[in-house]
């Protein structure tokens, strides 16, 4: 009887205990969502460096693919509190359009130099200038109703500072280098200047998330005059070129340059 009774007992556990797959990889989900799309695993900077667009995705989604570049789609979204789902839906979407800009990773390193001092130092200079002078404006005309105004004033002419030596570096010291290795093949050390850049550039970016921060992401408050919407606009737009101009360097540009100098 003892024998039947266990006989029984096992039949019973065999047939309503619930089987587990051998198969389910459980380093492929994240709650109950798989992560299988390859570009999670991919670098934000390299994605831009494909394609161009996809910098409109991340300025939507606030992620940082200039000075933090080198972190993967994965990790930008579980920074930023956002759904990588999401994100590599909008992605998607760009694949489908015509890349409007042009694709630097084919150009030559000159190519690209005239570019940034054409395109971005140029600009950069004029455009700095004139938000110091009308953020002063502002600071002078809604001071007393919006403190964080005074912050702005002094982080913004700190960043300026800061950002007219680092523009003088490149142009005088880092880029004639980078032309004289590509033409001539000059040796030259890239290491360590390009690693001080690329702090400048980190540096710049904290400059730019405590403004936008101290500006709640440059929203228009209900007593702001002309100068102030101004103000707020030309900040944020400052803000993306200066992503642009950062990736270009950073994902673009001084890798090209370490691969001359390696060769």
């Amino acid at each position: 009887m003892r024998l039947l009774f266990y006989t029984f007992l096992l039949i019973t556990c065999s047939v309503f205990t619930p089987k587990i797959s051998a198969n389910i990889n459980y380093t492929e989900h994240r709650g109950n969502k798989p992560m299988r799309d390859p570009f999670l695993q991919e670098q934000v900077g390299a994605l831009v460096a494909k394609n161009p667009n996809f910098s409109r995705v991340f300025e939507t989604y606030n992620i940082d693919y200039c000075c933090k570049g080198q972190q993967t789609l994965l990790e930008a979204c579980q920074a930023k509190k956002v759904d990588p789902d999401a994100v590599v839906s909008a992605l998607r979407t760009e694949t489908k359009k015509p890349i409007t800009e042009r694709d630097w990773s084919h150009a030559s390193a000159c190519e690209m130099i005239d570019h940034i001092e054409k395109t971005y130092h140029t600009h950069l200079k004029q455009e700095l200038p004139r938000l110091a002078s009308l953020i002063d404006k502002v600071v002078n005309a809604h001071g007393e109703s919006h403190p964080e105004l005074l912050e702005v004033q002094t982080t913004f002419a700190e960043f300026h500072k800061d950002l007219l030596t680092h523009l003088e570096v490149e142009e005088i010291e880092v880029f004639p280098t980078i032309k004289s290795l590509e033409i001539s093949s000059s040796p030259s050390s890239l290491d360590q200047p390009i690693a001080s850049l690329i702090d400048d550039h980190e540096h710049a970016g904290k400059y730019l998330e405590k403004l936008s921060s101290l500006t709640n992401d440059y929203a228009v408050p209900q007593d702001a005059c002309n100068s102030y919407l101004v103000m707020l606009t030309g900040l944020k737009e400052l803000e993306g070129n200066i992503h642009r101009h950062v990736h270009m360097e950073n994902s673009i540009l001084f890798p090209k340059a370490q691969a001359l100098e390696a060769h």
